[in-house]
């Protein structure tokens, strides 16, 4: 990877945050994702199949900072610190996705 590649840290409140690989300091937690072959259905039927919610923390200006993905039983499987746009989208489902397939560990 390279200094300008961007991994999640997982913060001490185990919430990612997205950290340049730079700034990360030894004992640091993250994931970085591998390139995946997975397209916006692959991610949406991964939802669907499993009954994934998402729940949502705004900002005092109705921005969301942070989502939550919970299980139908709503059990919490994952939580991450967002910005705007739409890229945390595919970064924390290839996470979930991952997690699933016994790719990274929690």
């Amino acid at each position: 990877m390279d200094d300008g590649d961007i991994v999640q840290r997982i913060n001490k409140r185990g919430r990612f945050v997205d950290t340049y690989i730079h700034d990360l300091i030894d004992g640091d937690e993250y994931y970085a994702p591998k390139e995946q072959d997975r397209t916006i259905s692959d991610m949406i039927e991964f939802i669907e199949t499993h009954n994934i919610s998402f729940m949502f923390e705004y900002d005092v200006d109705g921005y969301p900072v942070e989502v939550y993905a919970l299980s139908f039983s709503e059990c919490e499987l994952a939580r991450m610190e967002i910005a705007h746009g739409y890229e945390w989208f595919i970064g924390f489902m290839n996470y979930l996705m991952d997690l699933h397939e016994g790719i990274v560990h929690e």
